[in-house]
């Protein structure tokens, strides 16, 4: 597939989302989740987020928006309809506009369409230990709210969570 194939379904992919997203008025603040088959842990990290704004009193200004790769279906049935009390909307990329780096591409598309800051998390970045929690969004998000443009942030799993991994590598 060459360049302009996945370009034209890129644009395809976000033509809806890009639709729906124009409803949402005065959001200044888009918590993006690129996923692909995080079942389990998505729900966890929705629920995460909402707290976290909750607890910084932005439900009205900001938009959750996780965006997935097409074999994310089920982890798409795990969020689409959850009650929060934060505004949310997900969607699928199409085949061949797919993967991370789309979904991540999808994101700043609209949260630039809403003229938005925007914060990206890991769909599986719940864990035990150092993993995602409610104040890791307020403590993430204070610096846009004094102008900086760019917070990068490193969250550490625990040392067992992955003990295979580091035996291996």
């Amino acid at each position: 597939m060459g360049t302009l194939d996945s370009e034209a379904l890129f644009e395809k992919s976000i033509a809806g989302p890009l639709e729906k997203a124009r409803k949402y008025e005065g959001v200044n603040l888009v918590v993006g989740i690129p996923f692909y088959n995080e079942v389990e842990t998505l729900p966890l990290v929705l629920k995460m987020v909402e707290d976290g704004l909750v607890s910084m009193k932005a439900t009205d200004k900001a938009l959750i928006i996780c965006a997935g790769d097409p074999a994310g279906k089920e982890a798409l049935e795990a969020i689409k309809d959850r009650k929060l009390q934060v505004p949310h909307m997900e969607f699928l990329m199409l085949e061949g506009a797919n993967g991370r780096g789309m979904s991540i591409r999808a994101l700043m598309e609209l949260a630039d369409m809403l003229e938005a800051d925007l914060a990206i998390l890991a769909a599986d970045i719940i864990g035990k230990g150092a993993g995602l929690q409610p104040g890791s969004i307020q403590r993430m998000l204070k610096p846009l709210q004094y102008g900086y443009d760019l917070v990068l942030t490193s969250f550490r799993r625990q040392y067992f969570e992955d003990l295979l991994g580091k035996l291996f590598l």
